[in-house]
């Protein structure tokens, strides 16, 4: 029986050892970490008091770490407990507040906020399924709308048309109005290097597709050259019905270098709009102060926001759909221009939160908020490091989200 106890008592021995030396491990890598911080330059701290930046930290010759950046607390992938990371808290705040007041309506759907809709009256959920391992082409729309006031929810399912055809198909936005359903999405074509972009309308009712509107292809050839469109992403934090959808079409045209070489020249840029009510498309040739980036634009309404390099550093252009026009440019000295600064934006609450996607030790990443009524700008700073010399010269911050805690 000693035997027994012997090998019982070298095994929790073994065990608190090994479990000693990975703590160790874990916080000697945590001290090697900088410890960033928000700057303020200008503007209410109460502004970035809920706000959080997550990307990605590359030490000089490293492997990148996930960061999450807050205004005094900064904290690392790698030293999160299995909680953390099991429900992390870059949830979407939307997200988050359903699965807190619509929990069993939420149970099972993913953290994704794009296939959802809500208003005063109705919580909207619909996604594509994209099949099993057996078929994975058997692509299905699963609806469910929760009416708030019965709590009564009816569900749905229906093939997607031509479902064969794609490889994959991914929801971009999710609208309703009177009962129809408009279910924007994304989808690439098999054996093709071509995404096309549909509006499927339903009639909740009678749980029927009533259209299936193809309104664009992301690739386009023709005689001269080729040309690409991008969907702007839309933001609504009024409940009510988008009017429109945008795209940025670029068209490239071949020439020929004086080395023989063919390559593609841009050309043109031009603002592609889809009226959601009329089935109306219209294409607009964008103003030369707009560069036209669509990863750096935003559509709320009839406004689209372009966030773009100035010679003061950043500039906010909103632009009108229906007038055709700028209705006003606001300047953000606080961001940096130049090549590898690019913009990220979130809209949050009625404001534009815009922050460098790019720093390094020379370049600390520039923030800014602006109230879009008033284009006031309410805060401006940067993301810094504590003790920028306890960290390689090399280092690299690269954020890919904004988010803004509820």
């Amino acid at each position: 029986m000693m035997r027994y106890w012997k090998i019982i008592s070298i095994t929790i021995i073994s065990i608190f050892a090994i479990g000693a030396f990975y703590i160790q491990s874990a916080l000697a890598e945590k001290n090697s970490f900088p410890d960033y911080t928000i700057t303020t330059k200008s503007g209410d701290e109460e502004a970035v008091k809920r706000l959080m930046l997550q990307g990605t930290y590359y030490g000089e010759g490293e492997q990148g770490q996930g960061v999450t950046i807050q205004k005094n607390e900064v904290a690392y992938s790698n030293n999160n407990s299995l909680l953390e990371l099991i429900n992390p808290n870059y949830i979407d705040p939307k997200i988050k507040r359903l699965q807190k007041e619509y929990r069993s309506f939420m149970r099972g759907k993913e953290n994704n906020i794009a296939p959802f809709y809500e208003n005063e009256k109705l919580l909207v959920y619909a996604d594509v399924d994209l099949g099993s391992m057996i078929n994975d082409s058997d692509f299905t729309f699963d609806i469910e709308v929760l009416e708030k006031e019965s709590d009564e929810t009816e569900a749905f399912e229906l093939d997607v048309p031509e479902k064969n055809k794609y490889a994959y198909i991914y929801v971009e936005a999710v609208q309703m109005a009177e009962g129809e359903l408009k279910v924007i999405t994304r989808q690439s074509v098999k054996r093709l290097n071509q995404n096309e972009f549909h509006v499927y309308r339903f009639d909740v009712s009678t749980q029927k597709l009533i259209s299936d509107d193809l309104i664009a292809s992301y690739q386009e050839e023709n005689d001269i050259g080729w040309s690409y469109t991008d969907l702007i992403s839309s933001s609504n934090t009024s409940g009510e019905e988008n009017k429109y959808i945008a795209f940025v079409k670029t068209i490239l045209e071949d020439v020929q270098g004086e080395d023989g070489e063919v390559y593609s020249e841009e050309v043109a840029k031009e603002l592609v709009t889809y009226n959601l009510e009329s089935k109306q498309m219209k294409s607009t040739e964008l103003p030369d102060e707009i560069n036209g980036e669509s990863h750096n634009a935003v559509l709320i309404g009839t406004m689209i926001y372009f966030g773009q390099e100035s010679e003061a550093g950043g500039e906010l252009i909103a632009y009108n759909i229906e007038s055709e026009e700028i209705d006003s440019s606001q300047t953000i000295d606080q961001l940096l221009k130049g090549e590898n600064n690019g913009l990220l934006m979130k809209v949050h609450e009625g404001k534009m939160y815009v922050a460098n996607y790019f720093s390094d030790r020379k370049t600390p990443g520039g923030i800014a908020i602006i109230e879009l009524d008033t284009g006031e700008k309410l805060y401006e700073g940067f993301v810094n490091v504590e003790n920028p010399k306890t960290v390689p010269p090399g280092y690299e911050l690269i954020l890919n989200e904004i988010m803004v805690q509820e």
